[in-house]
């Protein structure tokens, strides 16, 4: 989309204020430009805080727009709407200053994505390293013993019923029982 007015035949149709502006600010003049500016700001800011991503951008985005407008002012034809081509230009500025955003957050979506994607993956991996690791605590036991913690903590077996497994006295179980889980637990510590 070009951001130059169609040309319009105006024939011997005299000059109004704005375009003799244009031309004086065409020739160089940056004082002609700035009652151009003021005059449409207004509509400028309107169009870019409508269109921008967020609306506390609308005023970079104007700002945007007298710069770009001054530094393309060849561009623009003596005799078309200035007001129109600012707004255009402040539209296309907008709709660029959305897409940019729009992209930038595309990105942050998909690497937030993969951090989370690793992190659990370590996670699900640093517990299953640590679960292998315990179980082969578990399985350096002696026999009772290792029996008694898998009887009680994996198969949720009580007590009373483990005394009567193992043919053995409740007070046996419990101090046994106590006795195996902090020295795993020692052991794990010593592992990490």
């Amino acid at each position: 989309m070009s951001l130059r007015p169609q040309k319009t035949d105006r024939g011997a149709v005299p000059l109004d204020a704005e375009d003799c502006e244009v031309l004086h600010a065409q020739s160089g003049d940056a004082n002609a430009f700035a009652p151009l500016m003021r005059r449409h700001y207004a509509e400028v800011l309107g169009v870019a805080t409508r269109h921008a991503p967020a609306a506390h951008l609308g005023e970079d985005i104007a700002s945007e727009t007298f710069i770009f407008a001054w530094q393309n002012f060849a561009r623009f034809t003596v005799g078309g709407d200035f007001g129109a081509w600012v707004r255009a230009i402040a539209w296309q500025l907008s709709r660029a200053r959305r897409e940019r955003e729009a992209c930038r957050q595309r990105h942050l979506d998909r690497y937030a994505e993969h951090c989370r994607t690793a992190a659990e993956a370590a996670e699900s991996a640093h517990a299953a390293r640590r679960a292998a690791e315990v179980l082969d605590l578990i399985a350096a036991l002696p026999a009772p013993r290792r029996d008694l913690v898998m009887l009680c903590d994996y198969d949720g077996c009580a007590g009373g019923d483990a005394a009567i497994h193992f043919g053995r006295t409740p007070g046996w179980v419990r101090t046994t029982l106590h006795r195996t889980r902090a020295d795993l637990r020692a052991a794990i510590s010593r592992l990490h």
